[in-house]
């Protein structure tokens, strides 16, 4: 089942501090690792997983920073696993080269070019078409923001413990029950050491398992990866 199908309705316009409450794209092993490979095997608590700190709580916010401070390009699958074993399945595409950004998945798209937001509909003829939806805050001070809201959840009193993991990974542990966390009870966010992209995640929830694996990436985004006219729904170029 296609969850970003063109035919499914019209897309909404999804702000990046919506993107980040809801886990979207993001989401997250270097590329060479990604043909063919699963998500690494869960570490025996026992064996010595890495520690939870502070300390990774604060590489986690700049790797996060750096993340969406850079400029590339992921295509990336997405797979939800429901509690009664079913699967729902699409593709996300995101682009950046600030101060330009572009989401596309989950029947949404998020666009902005420069200073401006656009705002993306569908045409009687199914195609994307897309107008000026007003200005846009500085991409820095946008950043800056998705970056404070990430803090309360991670910092000194927030209500996930950080662990870094091998190969620019961080593991999320929920511990402070509250209600509908926003990345679940347990979670896994990885970046590319090259471009620092988002390319691997896994979002632990009771009823279902996010999980988002990239199967491309690139640091050079062409103009057709940050058109939104051009992208088919879900990911990749038309």
């Amino acid at each position: 089942m296609a969850l970003a199908s063109r035919r499914m309705g019209r897309p909404a316009i999804v702000t990046p501090a919506t993107g980040l409450i809801a886990g979207v794209v993001v989401g997250l092993v270097g590329i060479a690792a990604l043909a063919g490979a699963g998500w690494p095997e869960r570490r025996d608590e026992r064996a010595g997983a890495p520690a939870e700190s502070v300390i990774a709580a604060d590489a986690f916010l700049a790797a996060w920073r750096e993340s969406r401070l850079g400029t590339w390009v992921v295509d990336a699958r997405f797979v939800r696993r429901l509690s009664d074993g079913r699967e729902l399945t699409t593709t996300v595409h995101t682009a950046q080269r600030p101060p330009d950004r572009l989401v596309v998945g989950h029947g949404a798209v998020e666009a902005r070019r420069g200073g401006q937001r656009l705002a993306c509909a569908l045409a009687e003829d199914e195609t994307l078409v897309c107008r000026d939806g007003g200005p846009a805050p500085p991409y820095t001070a946008e950043v800056e923001a998705e970056l404070r809201t990430l803090e309360g959840y991670v910092g000194p009193t927030g209500f996930y413990a950080v662990a870094e993991e091998p190969g620019r990974c961080f593991r999320l542990r929920l511990r402070v029950a509250v209600l509908s966390p926003p990345y679940g009870q347990l979670a896994r966010f990885c970046f590319d050491l090259a471009t620092m992209a988002p390319v691997r995640s896994e979002i632990e929830r009771i009823e279902a398992i996010d999980r988002t694996v990239a199967f491309r990436v690139s640091a050079r985004p062409s103009d057709a990866d940050l058109d939104p006219e051009k992208v088919r729904d879900g990911g990749g170029r038309g």
